[in-house]
Order: C-alpha cells, then sequence, then structure tokens
C-alpha cells in the first residue's frame, strides 16, 4: 500500500495520523491551527471527519442538534484545509460519513480515504462508493466483528481496490488498557493480508509504543491543541508535547526493532570485551620445560595476555620455555609445543 510517496509496509517507517475529529470545533482557524501544530508535532497526516447533519439524521434530536453545532465540518472547509496541508507538507484526508463526503474528498484530491467503524459493516453503499474510487483506503474496526469487517473487504475485492488497511481500535472512550486486546492487530494481518495498525483511544500513549513494537504500519491518535476542552473527542486526545513524544519514541521504536542476524558483535562491544576479557594468570612457580594444568592458573581481568578461554588448549599441547614465577601474566612467549 502506498499513500502519496509513502510505502506502507513492515519494512518503512510507521505511518502516524493526528486525529484532530472534534477538537476544532468546525471552526476553519482552528482547524488550521490544528493542522499545522500536528506538523510540527511530528505527525504524516492530519484526519478530520466529514459531518453534516443535514445528511445523516432524518428529525434529529435537540441533542443532535445541539452536538452538531459544535462538530459539524462545512463542506467549503475542506478545500482551504486541503489546500493548507498541502502548502506545509502534511497530508489531509477525512472520514466521509455521508454519500456526497465521498464525492467532495475525491473531488478535492485527497490521496486517501478513512472508513471509520461506523460505517464499516453498516453502510455498504458508502463503502462500495469509496472502493470504485480505487485510493488507498483505511479501515477502522471499533464496531464491527469478524463478520461485518468481512463483508466490508468483500465490496473492495469485487471492485477490485486491494489498497487498503485495518485499524484495530475499540469504540470505547476512554478505552481501559484491560479492554485494547491489541493481538487483534496481527490477527488482521493474518486473515486479510494487508498493512495493519492501530486507531488509539486509550490514556497516554503507552498502547501506541506497543502497538509500534508489535509491527503497526500505522498508528491514529486524537490530537488537540493545548487548552481545547468540551469537546466530544477532547477526553482521550493528546496535545502537542505528549504527540511529538509519541512519534520520537515511534522512531526509537522503529530503530531498536530493526533486525539483523548475530553473526559477530559490534565494534564497540568488542573493544568493551577486550576490556573485560579473562587472561591466564600464573598461579604457581614453573620450571623451564614443565608441563601445565589447570590448577597452574588464576583468571583475572588484564589488558595482555593469553585469552582464559583457551586454558584447555594451552594444557594439552604447551609447556613452559623458561622458567617463570606466580603472578604474571602468561604470553605466547612463554610457551613452546609440546613434542
Amino acid at each position: 500500500m502506498k499513500i502519496g510517496n509513502r510505502n506502507i509496509s513492515n519494512t518503512d517507517k510507521t505511518f502516524v495520523i493526528a486525529e484532530v475529529g472534534s477538537n476544532c470545533k468546525g471552526d476553519l482557524i482552528l482547524a488550521k491551527e490544528h493542522i499545522g501544530a500536528a506538523h510540527n508535532a511530528g505527525a504524516d497526516a492530519v484526519k478530520f471527519q466529514s459531518l453534516n447533519m443535514g445528511k445523516l439524521y432524518l428529525n434529529p434530536s435537540d441533542n443532535v442538534k445541539s452536538l452538531f453545532k459544535k462538530i459539524d465540518l462545512e463542506e467549503s472547509m475542506h478545500q482551504d484545509l486541503k489546500d493548507y496541508a498541502d502548502e506545509i507538507g502534511i497530508t489531509f484526508f477525512s472520514s466521509p460519513t455521508y454519500l456526497d463526503a465521498v464525492d467532495l474528498l475525491d473531488n478535492i484530491g485527497i490521496p486517501l480515504f478513512k472508513i471509520a467503524s461506523a460505517q464499516v459493516g453498516t453502510f455498504p453503499r458508502l463503502v462500495e462508493k469509496v472502493a470504485k474510487i480505487q485510493k488507498p483506503t483505511i479501515f477502522s474496526t471499533g464496531l464491527s466483528d469478524y463478520e461485518r469487517l468481512a463483508q466490508t473487504i468483500k465490496i473492495f475485492e469485487k471492485n477490485k481496490n486491494k489498497d487498503y488497511a485495518i485499524l484495530h481500535c475499540n469504540s470505547i472512550y476512554p478505552t481501559p488498557y484491560h479492554k485494547v486486546f491489541l493481538d487483534r492487530m496481527n490477527l488482521y494481518k493474518q486473515m486479510f493480508d494487508c498493512p495493519v495498525g492501530f486507531s488509539d483511544h486509550t490514556d497516554g500513549i503507552a498502547v501506541v509504543l506497543a502497538a509500534v513494537a508489535l509491527k503497526a504500519n500505522i498508528i491514529e491518535k486524537h490530537f488537540k491543541l493545548d487548552g481545547i476542552k468540551n469537546t466530544p473527542d477532547a477526553l482521550f486526545s493528546i496535545g502537542f508535547d505528549r504527540f511529538s513524544e509519541m512519534v520520537s519514541s515511534i522512531r526509537a521504536i522503529e530503530q531498536a526493532c530493526e533486525s539483523s542476524p548475530r553473526n559477530s558483535i559490534e565494534d564497540v562491544e568488542r573493544e568493551f570485551l577486550i576490556d573485560i576479557s579473562y587472561k591466564l594468570i600464573l598461579k604457581n612457580t614453573k620450571k623451564k620445560g614443565e608441563k601445565l594444568s589447570l590448577d597452574d592458573f588464576d583468571y583475572l581481568r588484564h589488558s595482555d595476555g593469553i585469552d582464559a578461554s583457551l586454558d584447555e588448549f594451552i594444557v594439552e599441547n604447551f609447556c613452559i620455555v623458561h622458567d617463570m614465577s606466580s603472578g604474571v601474566v602468561m604470553n605466547w612467549s612463554d610457551l613452546r609445543g609440546m613434542e
């Protein structure tokens, strides 16, 4: 799978998404501030939710009306946000929640789609519309069991679109650690043979880092500017400093998890090994021509001399070439081969 110029695979860097969601409060200026901050915090992409109450609800309740006044993202904003993200060098995309939003997002040229778990398995017409566009697509699984997820994958396969990834997530806000079940992430990889990742709703960044260590290809974490409160997503979002720490930690884990055969030790390790190596120290006074036994040796660390690992070889094959006092470091010049 490829997003823009970024390959998504086990041998490439984790693709990190800052999920802004409702934290921009439907405000264009605040949304742009989130995009800039996410870029500066190290995110590869910034994601929004394309919400429009009039195209989502029939006869919405007063509570729904009150909520959507805070979170609706006007369709006219999408192009401005995409242009601004392109300008500063971060990928912009959004989750379509109604059919017209698919066309809207495609027309402004987003490089990928994200189908949220609320649509996976429940809105096959939207899934099919996205699949036919033939762009990379990320699925979230929070509200989907295996059967619903498989149905969504079948729609993509039917439309000959195999450019998709699956994010394990939990639709519990915030998610307690014992409800994460992070092993599902790699189960999806086994089941569907595609890139996988984790969309995190837990407190902090610990589970994100565990997911990266388990070879998550994509990480999504809710992001907010400092001071943002009273939005549906604020409770399980992290601010700039924490997000920056998360990205730095992800990059460190990627380096630590690189594989390499242990055919030899590193040069720095070899230098350390030399410094702490045990050498053969003559414990007993010996005469010229005498044979040696293991009882004739002490084993002490020293920069010079014969390595202690050769003691049996020395005993079996060599004798003393000249008189020697106890307590001296043994060198090859002190020995000759036995006839």
